[in-house]
Parts: structure tokens; sequence; C-alpha cells
């Protein structure tokens, strides 16, 4: 009677699967690691399809931290958390017209492009002032009531009301991270788990 004898070298097997395990950390910690890094940038971009805002001004906004940690499939992985805070901007952030006022005793309006593609007077009684000293900045003013005093500067949106805006920005922004991660993720499956 022949036998047919199969040689399995467990100590093979099991290297093998350690090694695959290590592979998959990997490409998990690649991926978060790449969250963390690009996903300022496709948040960014998407406010600024919709916003006509810089991108400096959305980066400003952003405090990154470390949200602790996850766990996934036991092992524990970086959790991502981008924090966007700041205070409401004036329509000197969105391409206000004129920058500065006008010499004479010529009328004028303030303008700003706050919605990209969609510039808007920013009032009838609207007017430009410096908020210090000769030299500042010009910004713009309302007067609060009848009187001449007391006037409040116009203000506009922050950074984290345009991320969080429901219309066409929180969409894009789900979109792009949920692609760009896709591929990332993809990226770093194809390069370590052959």
């Amino acid at each position: 009677m022949a036998k047919n004898l199969i040689s399995v070298n467990i100590e093979q097997v099991v290297k093998g699967l350690d090694e695959k395990q290590k592979n998959s950390e990997l490409v998990v910690k690649r991926t978060v690691g790449d969250m963390r890094s690009r996903a300022p940038g496709w948040i960014s971009k998407a406010v600024r399809e919709e916003y006509n805002i810089a991108a400096k001004d959305v980066k400003a906004a952003l405090k990154t931290g470390n949200g602790g940690t996850i766990t996934i499939g036991g092992h524990v992985v970086d959790n991502v958390t981008l924090t966007y805070s700041g205070r409401v901007l004036t329509p000197t952030h969105f391409k206000m017209k004129p920058t500065s006022r006008p010499s004479g005793n010529k009328g004028y309006k303030v303008t700003a492009e706050i919605k990209r593609g969609a510039r808007k007077p920013l009032g009838n009684h609207v007017f430009l002032a410096g908020p210090g000293g000769e030299g500042t900045t010009q910004i713009p003013f309302k007067r609060k009531g009848q009187s001449r005093l007391p006037i409040e500067a116009v203000k506009t949106l922050s950074v984290p009301q345009m991320i969080q805006s429901g219309e066409g920005t929180k969409p894009r922004i789900e979109q792009a991270i949920n692609e760009n991660l896709e591929k990332r993720f993809k990226h770093y499956c194809d390069q370590y788990l052959r």
C-alpha cells in the first residue's frame, strides 16, 4: 500500500501569517497617516469650490490633533480628528471691493463675493474705515441705528460654518474624503499585500 505524505512546514505558515498581519496593520497605519496629512487639502479644496476664500484662511482654522485611538480587528489604530475653529470673518477675506474708501465724497457700494461667482453688495449703509490707526486694512462697518454712533463691523461666516454647510460643502467634503481614502487604501494594499 502506497502512502502519500504531505509535509507542511507549520513554522513557515505561521511566519507567513504573521507577515500578512504586520503588512495589513501597516496598510491601515499608512492610510490613517494619509488621512492626517492629506485630508486638510481635500477639505480646503471642497470649501473653495463653494466659497471664494483663500486656502490659507481655511488652513488657519485647522487645529490638528490625535483623537485618541480606536480598535480595528483587535489592533489599536490612531483615530484622526480634524477640528476647525475660528472667528466669524470679515468680507476682506472674500475679495471685497473696494478695498479702501475712495477719495472725495463720492458714493460707493461695498461688495464681496462670499459664494463663488456671486458678488453681492453688503448693504446700503455700509462704509469702509480702518479699525486702528493709519495704514491698517479697511474693513466694512454699518451703523446700528439712525445716529452716527454706535457702529459695528460687518461679518460673514466662519470656516467651521462653511465646512458644515449642508447645501454643497459638506457633501463635497464627504465625497472627497471617501474617494481619496479609498484610493490611498487600495494603493497601500497593492504595495504591501501582494
